[in-house]
């Protein structure tokens, strides 16, 4: 735009057009366009929550898997040929219930394997783990349910039943990430809505979707950017609290 006595342009955020831009009018003003500001911004976080979908749920889902396999393996005596490091601490908590229980379980005298089963199932090990109830749930169906008693002979159908119950748990977890996931895809895109355009049924579900507390602060510094364009523009703030949304990571 040419005005009486100044040039005012507005471009986006390319370097090389406000670089020749600068070359042929040196005393055009230039403005950044408002519509490739939320543009850019939105695709940027766009890419960051696949990645922190992919570090917080992905990552989470394939362990408990992977988990899953080695369980098989274990019980088989043949783990010594498949190593993994799982890095989520419920699932080495939930490694180390496993190859407790395998322990317990060893052995061929009924007695004793119930004995040590029922001292495991009290320790602080096997109660700090999340999937307990889900396990003795299905621990319990197998004496209650199956009507099967601690025996030499009832062992060899009581072991691959407890192991199932074991394995009970992590498709619970499994399950519950799931839906965390499905979850995420539908508020991955809310949490980059302009206030402005939010209906009633968006906010129910942005309460409802926001229980991930990873993405509180992604939703409170956006309400606070777009919060930015509904002012005159001699109250608009510094946009210094975008490097909220950067870490040194």
């Amino acid at each position: 735009m040419t005005g009486l006595g100044h040039q005012l342009t507005t471009i986006d955020f390319s370097p090389r057009l406000e670089s020749c831009l600068k070359e042929v009018f040196p005393t055009a003003i230039l403005q950044r366009c408002i519509f490739y500001a939320v543009q850019l911004l939105t695709r940027g976080l766009n890419k960051e929550l696949l990645s922190v979908k992919k570090q917080e749920l992905l990552d989470y889902i394939d362990e408990w898997k992977a988990l899953r396999k080695f369980t098989f393996l274990l019980e088989r005596d043949e783990a010594m040929f498949w190593q993994i490091a799982f890095k989520f601490p419920e699932i080495r908590l939930a490694r180390k219930v496993h190859k407790q229980l395998v322990g317990c379980l060893s052995g061929r005298d009924h007695v004793e394997v119930k004995e040590r089963l029922n001292s495991f199932l009290c320790s602080s090990l096997f109660q700090k783990g999340s999937g307990k109830n889900a396990s003795l749930m299905r621990y319990n169906a197998i004496f209650t349910k199956c009507k099967l008693k601690y025996s030499e002979k009832g062992l060899k159908y009581i072991v691959p039943r407890i192991y199932e119950a074991f394995r009970h748990a992590i498709r619970e977890a499994k399950i519950k990430l799931e839906r965390s996931k499905s979850d995420f895809n539908k508020v991955r895109y809310l949490i980059m809505k302009n206030s402005v355009n939010i209906t009633l049924l968006d906010r129910k579900n942005l309460r409802k979707y926001l229980r991930f507390p990873w993405l509180r602060n992604y939703r409170k510094i956006l309400v606070k950017f777009y919060y930015q364009f509904r002012l005159p523009s001699s109250k608009r703030g510094s946009l210094l609290f975008l490097k909220g949304l950067i870490d040194v990571d």
